[in-house]
């Protein structure tokens, strides 16, 4: 007999899943995590004390692959966070400086 484990997320679960994916720079962890949640990529959400959107904060942690996947996966490159920042004001404040050029092109 087969037996299906369901296992609901919180949003705070599938948020944190979704940026520990982003931590990692691995495209694979974060095609599943994208896989696994219903997360709004355009949307602004409480992540580490600051309202920012996926992208912010892919801008601030991630790759540059990853960050085109989810350009591709319909994220708002002008969404604003708290402070009417841009994804790409994260980039160019952390270490991503090399991000923005190549995604505004």
């Amino acid at each position: 007999m087969n037996q299906f484990i369901l296992i609901f997320l919180t949003l705070a679960d599938e948020i944190s899943l979704i940026c520990e994916a982003l931590k990692s720079k691995d495209l694979i962890q974060v095609l599943t995590a994208l896989a696994l949640t219903k997360i709004d990529l355009n949307k602004i959400y409480p992540i580490e004390k600051r309202k920012q959107g996926v992208l912010h904060f892919a801008c601030a942690h991630s790759a540059k692959d990853i960050i085109e996947l989810l350009l591709l996966n319909g994220c708002n490159l002008n969404l604003d966070d708290q402070d009417c920042c841009k994804p790409l004001d994260y980039s160019m404040s952390g270490n991503n400086v090399n991000i923005d050029l190549n995604l505004t092109l």
